[in-house]
């Protein structure tokens, strides 16, 4: 079973190493900008339990404004019934009342509560990019939440969830290839571009991802990994047994990140927030 998920899991690489292989280098490194203001791109990414899972879940920040995507009034725990159903917010606003606009530091905060089960493996990709990066993924995000609000967000479990949405948000911005959001609907996209899971979203960031602003431009985003133990996400240095493991293990030299610098304060104790 571990080699048909690692067979699987290669076909994913593949299929995701297309978007960044399909583009020359040069798209994205002439919008580099290592002089000019920078902002904060976060990516949380809880995987899934396999490779081809499409449990787990996906939020996008810029700075402390976070966004996320999920089937409406759905409970985790009946994620299946939310095939074909109305959009909402999930992280952002579990009750779906649109009363609640939760920064990502609280959302953050709040992962042990909202991660499941146990040992479940959660990544915090974060990477500086231009103002006008940023505004293009506020901007789409703010597509999104109108359309849920209104009722017009149709979430589907195969091609337009958390992932899908998440990764159609990042298209031109931090490396990664720009037709991702020309087309108005992940559906559009063609098949090898379509991502379909936390899990295979995360191996895609891990190989394409990059800061375009800052003293850091051009260098792969870093990423922080954490684990679901005894209610609280603590710090490891790669997911074992997992996809991205493999990926972590086959890119030399591996980028751990474990540097603390531009890591708010209460996550730099080994655990995501506080006991």
């Amino acid at each position: 079973m571990t080699r048909c998920f690692n067979l699987i899991g290669a076909v994913l690489i593949c299929s995701a190493a297309l978007g960044c292989a399909a583009r020359p280098a040069a798209a994205w490194a002439e919008r580099l900008d290592t002089d000019g203001p920078s902002r904060t791109l976060t990516v949380v990414i809880a995987m899934s339990a396999v490779p081809v899972g499409v449990t787990g879940h996906t939020g996008i920040a810029i700075e402390e404004a976070y966004w996320d995507f999920g089937p409406d009034r759905v409970p985790s725990k009946q994620r299946l019934q939310g095939l074909g159903s109305e959009a909402g917010p999930w992280w952002d606003d579990p009750e779906q009342r649109w009363g609640a606009d939760r920064s990502l530091t609280e959302v953050l905060d709040d992962l042990p509560a909202l991660v499941h089960p146990e040992g479940s493996v959660v990544l915090v990709f974060s990477a500086e990019i231009t103002d006008a990066e940023a505004r293009r993924v506020e901007d789409y995000w703010s597509r999104v939440y109108a359309e849920m609000r209104s009722g017009d967000a149709r979430y589907a479990l195969t091609h337009r969830q958390c992932a899908s949405i998440g990764c159609h948000s990042l298209g031109g911005v931090a490396g990664l290839p720009g037709f991702m959001n020309v087309t108005r609907d992940p559906t559009d996209l063609p098949p090898q571009l379509r991502v379909m899971s936390p899990s295979a979203l995360g191996v895609y960031l891990r190989l394409n991802l990059r800061h375009t602003a800052g003293p850091d431009a051009g260098q792969p985003a870093r990423i922080e990994r954490y684990q679901l133990r005894d209610g609280r996400l603590v710090a490891i240095d790669s997911p074992a047994d997992t996809l991205l493991g493999l990926v972590d293990a086959a890119l030399s030299p591996p980028r751990v990140g474990r540097s603390t610098r531009g890591v708010p304060r209460h996550r730099r104790a080994g655990t995501m927030c506080a006991p």
